[in-house]
């Protein structure tokens, strides 16, 4: 990691405490869920795209388990025609300019993912990755699903802790199992 890439990790995860003032997120999750099935549900895809090549493979098998009555979908713009058009999902898609200097979401795109109104988010980045961390909490869903990372507890309250060092494929087809 370069140092301008640890400066801004640095900095965005001092702001978030600041703001919010706890180390950690409280768990605000009965599991299992009261309902039968989510009504949406929003799989942030990861930036790097050796990594976004690997976890768009999984989305239909996160469709088909999950079952949502919406399956959104947000990615970068440059990544639109690489995801499957036949899946039923809607794409939201962002580019560097809905991000601050810090990498941190604007309000427009928070703005569009809210009016989904997401009961869940599964966070596909392998590490941390300060846009789609702090995005996933200003969306508003409750459950919140990543990979377990270093200071991952302060935007995730479910996380999936890899096994050894399997390959990024065999992470993704771990974090499908718990869906």
């Amino acid at each position: 990691m370069s140092f301008p890439e640890k400066l801004k990790r640095r900095l965005t995860l001092h702001l978030w405490r600041l703001r919010h003032g706890r180390e950690t997120l409280v768990p605000e999750v009965v599991w299992p869920p009261q309902k039968a099935r989510p009504h949406t549900v929003v799989v942030f895809l990861p930036e790097k795209f050796e990594h976004f090549d690997v976890a768009r493979q999984i989305l239909s098998e996160a469709r088909r388990r999950i079952d949502p009555l919406l399956f959104v979908v947000c990615l970068r713009e440059n990544y639109r025609g690489w995801i499957d058009t036949t899946l039923d999902m809607r794409p939201v898609v962002y580019t560097d300019a809905e991000k601050s200097w810090l990498g941190l979401p604007r309000a427009r795109i928070i703005r569009r993912l809210r009016e989904y109104s997401p009961d869940m988010v599964i966070d596909l980045s392998p590490s941390y990755d300060p846009f789609l961390a702090h995005l996933s909490v200003m969306c508003g869903a409750r459950l919140r699903l990543s990979f377990d990372y270093q200071d991952a507890g302060l935007f995730y309250n479910m996380l999936i802790v890899p096994e050894g060092d399997k390959p990024l494929s065999e992470r993704y087809k771990a974090l499908v199992g718990y869906l």
